[in-house]
């Protein structure tokens, strides 16, 4: 299955804990063909806050390292870190650079902490760490053409539900409607986001041990095109000539396999039917995103409806693109009718300069 199998890792650390140890471990893990991301290498200014670099940073990465110190369990930047990996189904491994494990966060008292307090033991423990990293990365579904996140994610109740009712007896075979969800909502709503949120959580990703991938469709495809596409998403040629010989050939691909396939926006039910197909009585799952609840209505299965946001969520959005907190944020969120995409286009106006005041007006 063609795909990127770098391991993607965010940093967490207090530069009063030991930077340096940090630069160590950071060229450490680098050399070991990881993609490693930590503040003090790889931050830069392009329009955007500190806050919204790292929750960004956060959000694409796979894994999160914790690095336990004194000055760690005090700040609060920290704190925001290894708690958004934790909102947002990372991995999170926390290591011990100094003090005590009581300084761990009780949030995370269940997870395994290594030992990096010494020069013996981090030469010790690294082995273990990478090792385990690679193991639950490996045991987990490969991303194939699945977008990163946006900027300033936000829906984590909307991929929570999505993702129970997915992951609800994954490993039955089940005839195809049983198992095809569709999220339904107006352009600009979020779907795409809620979809991109789904693939990327590790549960599901641990639970589609054979991929997640990823198809866009739009208004007018070409169907032979798209079920190539998907072929070769699998390793499984991808240059049939006529749409019987692509399904054939996918439908015995996918027999053995436990996979989710999201098709992003749906415009026609002829459009998702023959992947809905596809996937009858195995044990992979279809997810759509469409306008159009009449496509569910033709296709079956379960329905999730994206709506607009609840308005602290807005404001939460609206701040962070503007990159500060407007007094008027409520009032302009409401003026575009809570709606995830213009909420963001007004935030990008107020970070040049505006004041919500003045949007307003």
């Amino acid at each position: 299955m063609a795909t990127s199998d770098k391991i993607t890792l965010f940093i967490s650390y207090a530069r009063d804990d030991d930077k340096d140890f940090v630069q160590r471990l950071y060229h450490d893990l680098t050399e070991q063909g990881i993609d490693a991301w930590w503040d003090k290498e790889d931050i830069r200014n392009q329009g955007q806050t500190f806050l919204q670099v790292i929750q960004e940073q956060v959000f694409q990465r796979d894994v999160l390292i914790l690095i336990v110190g004194p000055e760690a369990a005090q700040s609060e930047y920290v704190r925001y870190e290894w708690q958004h990996a934790l909102t947002y189904g990372k991995l999170i491994y926390p290591v011990l650079r100094k003090g005590d494990y009581t300084l761990v966060p009780p949030e995370l008292k269940n997870y395994h902490c290594y030992d990096f307090s010494t020069e013996s033991s981090y030469r010790t423990d690294l082995p273990k760490l990478l090792d385990d990293i690679r193991d639950s990365i490996g045991k987990s579904g490969a991303l194939v053409n699945v977008p990163a996140y946006p900027n300033h994610y936000l829906r984590r109740a909307d991929v929570d539900q999505v993702k129970n009712s997915l992951l609800e007896d994954v490993t039955t075979t089940v005839i195809a409607s049983a198992r095809t969800m569709a999220l339904h909502g107006m352009g600009g709503i979020g779907k795409t986001v809620v979809a991109i949120g789904v693939a990327r959580d590790m549960q599901i990703r641990r639970s589609f041990t054979d991929g997640i991938i990823w198809l866009t469709i739009g208004q007018k495809p070409d169907m032979l095109q798209k079920l190539n596409a998907l072929a070769k998403r699998l390793g499984h040629g991808g240059d049939y000539r006529n749409i019987d010989d692509a399904t054939s050939a996918l439908q015995a691909r996918l027999a053995e396999m436990r996979a989710l396939l999201i098709l992003d926006d749906v415009w026609q039910p002829d459009h998702a039917e023959p992947f809905r197909n596809l996937i009858a009585e195995t044990r992979n799952r279809l997810l759509i995103t469409t306008r159009r609840k009449s496509i569910h209505d033709e296709l079956g299965g379960q329905l999730h409806r994206v709506d607009l946001l609840p308005i602290a969520d807005a404001v939460t959005l609206l701040n962070d693109w503007a990159g500060k907190q407007d007094p008027d944020a409520a009032a302009v969120v409401k003026r575009v009718n809570r709606l995830p995409l213009a909420v963001k286009i007004a935030g990008a106006r107020l970070a040049r300069g505006m004041s919500g005041a003045e949007w307003l007006t």
